[in-house]
């Protein structure tokens, strides 16, 4: 008889205790999300705060966490 093998292990996406830095948020802000939505506290990083802001507030909103940057990292 043979031994069936099992299909390999799909490796966890969860992202729990990381910290992800997200630079330029503005179109990008659905990645920021993901990974807020991945357990990483996220950092998102913008020469102005308008738009991180409404993402951080809807990062928070879900239960995630989250805060707005402002650097210009051309300096």
């Amino acid at each position: 008889a043979q031994q069936e093998v099992a299909p390999p292990a799909t490796p966890s996406m969860r992202l729990d205790g990381s910290v992800a830095l997200v630079t330029g948020v503005g179109a990008g802000a659905w990645l920021s999300i993901a990974l807020a939505e991945a357990g990483a506290e996220v950092m998102l990083v913008r020469r102005t705060l308008d738009e991180p802001k409404r993402t951080v507030v809807e990062i928070h909103s879900a239960g995630g966490k989250a805060t707005a940057l402002c650097c210009d990292l051309a300096d």
